[in-house]
């Protein structure tokens, strides 16, 4: 549990949120805590770095723009912190291209000989690659699906 005063360092990691049904809480709901405990650090006075891979995988896309965009942005204000997003949802960048406090960076990637390649070096912009259905067929999927009722 994260409790935060002059004399305890809080320590927060999320790298992997779950749903506890006997508790009522979704796997949104844990990641909406999750949110909610470093919005408490960061706002505590204390310099932070806040990192989040995918922050609201555990609900439906258009929810998890728009909760995304308002978590980024109120992070974008802290002057004593600093955060770092990661996400799949290019759309959110549409909204940030012109923020002062965000920078939009990117992994670069490529198909070559119908094998993915990633880069791991992080570049100005957003990745447009789309490689979810090469993947797919990749692992024969289609197929399988194509199959089924045959």
């Amino acid at each position: 549990m994260v409790h935060i005063d002059d004399t305890t360092l809080a320590d927060l990691s999320s790298l992997n949120p779950v749903d506890n049904l006997k508790e009522g809480v979704s796997c949104f709901m844990a990641e909406v805590l999750r949110v909610r405990d470093a919005a408490r650090l960061v706002t505590s006075g204390r310099r932070s770095l806040v990192l989040f891979d995918e922050v609201f995988k555990g609900t439906n896309v258009r929810d998890a723009l728009d909760a995304s965009s308002q978590v980024i942005l109120g992070f974008a204000n802290s002057r004593l912190s600093g955060s770092i997003f990661s996400s799949h949802l290019s759309e959110l960048a549409h909204g940030f291209a012109d923020h002062p406090s965000i920078r939009l960076r990117r992994f670069d990637g490529e198909v070559v000989d119908g094998e993915p390649r990633f880069g791991y070096t992080l570049e100005p912009g957003v990745s447009e690659m789309r490689m979810g259905l090469l993947l797919l067929e990749q692992a024969r999927v289609p197929e399988l699906l194509r199959a089924i009722g045959a």
